[in-house]
């Protein structure tokens, strides 16, 4: 049957469209996506371009979604209802995907940047509720194990979507407050508490939404709290984290002074202790106070130099009253006898090197070996008392020299928390402070940390500077810290008559 002239126009037309290389490779570039970012490009911030950002950002999105359905069709199963979705055998669950890519660390070129990591959380976010199920464990730690301090730094957005997700996983499944809480105060000993704003707000009102989480916050802050060996950046910023925490959880305020200072009762009596085995010399060294107390030793040798000059002329004077020719006598006869005695010394000297020639001839050739074995062993057991001794001595100087640095370092600790604690007392034990009650409670805590540990612990010395610092801020806490005192000697005395009167 012919063509019409209308069909041949159409095959034609159609022929040279596919004919032409161009129309088909731009059919191509739109049939294809954007290629991922490279390993060179992909650094976990958002450097790629924005058609690459937007295909990640959905993907990662629409994985996150895929887990939540996961999710909830295994909290089904759990309820015994069925799902008629197939799983593959062998293959990984959007779960298992979602959290390896979570858990990617910072220097892997596949790690998710900090904008695509918002949009994770947010998504799922509204979709805690299907987080009830124990296959959801890992994707929780793995959010939970996100860098909170270094995306928010990235991305002034994070931190919110981050902070709202932990608030709405206590709220829907309260048994997470204790990993939740944990997770904030890990981060205290990196930041100071102006730079941690987002946790104390995130933390407060954690704190709200579980009236009994007093039972669980005081082992947190315990179990957290730097260890003595730790950095003192990282003491001193748990240390103000947790006094903040105090301010906006007064329930604790007695807790957190207590556990504040017998932290530092530790870091005082070992500082103490360490003091006892050290030279004063080396002391002053360790602590830097070897240039002011050589200033003043110069000054003192200084002033004894002139004392002693002044000795010295007043002597040439009263020498010049003197007769010159009994002085020329006096010499003279001096001189005299010590010729005589050098002479008697030289005649005794070439006496006893003649008798030892003498004795050395008379010395038999077997006594002679015998001798030089003798003397050869002794040096060689001298020798050997000698590498042992170098070693030892080697040994107890690179300890000493451990123990100086460790000395150096425990008061720079003490040093950095004592001058952080009394910054902090000062705003906190005003006038307004007082008038207001706030400050009533602080140094209620102090004088019970001070009764209960400062006064039984022996070797202390920096310490009770702190509640002696605090009283001084106002004339009533010296008269109640006074009070105080009074009523320990008492009470000491009452049981001393009690336990004289048993007897």
């Amino acid at each position: 049957m012919p063509l019409t002239t209308s069909k041949r126009k159409v095959m034609e037309e159609s022929q040279g469209a596919s004919s032409d290389p161009t129309a088909s490779l731009l059919h191509n570039k739109r049939a294809k996506p954007s290629p991922p970012p490279s390993a060179s490009t992909s650094t976990c911030i958002s450097t790629d371009s924005v058609e690459t950002n937007t295909f990640t950002s959905r993907m990662l999105v629409q994985l996150a979604k895929s887990a939540a359905t996961f999710l909830d069709t295994k909290r089904g199963n759990a309820n015994g209802i069925e799902s008629n979705q197939p799983v593959a055998a062998f293959s990984e669950s959007p779960v298992e995907s979602l959290t390896s890519t979570l858990l990617l660390p910072s220097s892997n070129p596949k790690c998710v940047s900090t904008q695509n990591l918002a949009l994770i959380i947010s998504t799922l976010t509204s979709e805690v509720s299907r987080f009830d199920v124990k296959s959801a464990f890992p994707l929780i730690h793995a959010i939970l194990r996100i860098n909170w301090i270094r995306h928010s730094m990235d991305n002034s957005k994070f931190s919110q979507s981050y902070a709202t997700f932990l608030v709405v996983l206590v709220s829907t499944i309260p048994s997470w407050w204790g990993e939740v809480a944990n997770r904030i105060l890990r981060d205290f000993t990196k930041k100071s508490p102006q730079e941690l704003n987002a946790h104390h707000q995130t933390l407060k009102k954690l704190i709200s939404l579980s009236p009994t989480s007093s039972n669980y916050l005081p082992k947190l802050l315990k179990a957290n709290f730097p260890n003595k060996t730790s950095p003192k950046e990282q003491i001193v910023n748990y240390v103000k984290n947790l006094l903040t925490v105090s301010e906006y959880y007064t329930v604790l305020t007695n807790y957190v002074w207590t556990l504040v200072i017998e932290n530092f009762v530790k870091l005082d009596v070992e500082f103490q202790n360490q003091i006892d085995d050290i030279d004063d010399d080396d002391l002053s060294e360790a602590l830097g106070l070897e240039e002011s107390d050589n200033e003043s030793g110069e000054d003192d040798d200084d002033e004894v130099g002139n004392e002693n000059e002044n000795v010295d002329d007043d002597d040439d004077d009263d020498d010049d009253d003197d007769d010159d020719d009994g002085d020329v006598k006096l010499k003279s006869v001096d001189n005299e006898m010590g010729d005589d005695d050098s002479e008697n010394e030289s005649e005794n000297e070439e006496q006893a090197g003649r008798k030892s020639k003498v004795i050395k001839k008379v010395k038999f050739a077997d006594e002679q070996e015998a001798a030089a074995t003798k003397e050869k062993d002794e040096s060689e057991e001298e020798a050997e008392e000698e590498e042992d001794f170098d070693e030892d001595m080697l040994d107890s100087e690179a300890e000493y020299t451990i123990e100086l640095e460790t000395l150096a370092e425990l008061s720079k600790k003490i040093d950095s928390l004592l001058s952080a604690i009394l910054e902090y007392l000062k705003p906190h034990l005003s006038v307004e402070s007082l008038e207001t009650g706030q400050g009533i409670p602080i140094f209620n805590a102090l004088v019970k940390a001070f009764n209960s540990i400062i006064i039984p612990t022996h070797g202390t010395k920096a310490t009770q500077y702190i509640i002696f610092y605090a009283a001084q801020q106002q004339p009533e806490l010296i008269d109640a810290f006074l009070v105080s005192l009074f009523e320990i000697v008492f009470s000491t005395g009452d049981l001393k008559n009690e336990s004289i009167l048993s007897n």
